[in-house]
């Protein structure tokens, strides 16, 4: 994943290999390349808020299986 991540631009600012995680700060456009997305503001239609929204489900293009993503998440 340390690869990936630093591949993909992103920053890794902390990590634990007990708890397999991976803290990273990026753009816009380091998590659209990385997780094939589009993301965009989005309005809620129910708050005065709005947000980030990615067009699709996202995926990654890993060499070895994932384990422990969100479900959702497909590897492609």
């Amino acid at each position: 994943m340390v690869n990936f991540a630093k591949a993909s631009g992103f920053q890794i600012f902390s990590g634990s290999r007990d708890e397999r995680d991976l803290r990273v700060t990026g753009t816009v456009a380091n998590i659209e390349k990385a997780f094939n997305v589009t993301l965009a503001f989005t309005s809620d239609p129910n708050e005065n808020r709005t947000f980030f929204s990615p067009d699709r489900e996202p995926s990654v293009d890993l060499p070895f299986p994932r384990c422990g993503m969100s479900p959702g998440w497909t590897a492609t």
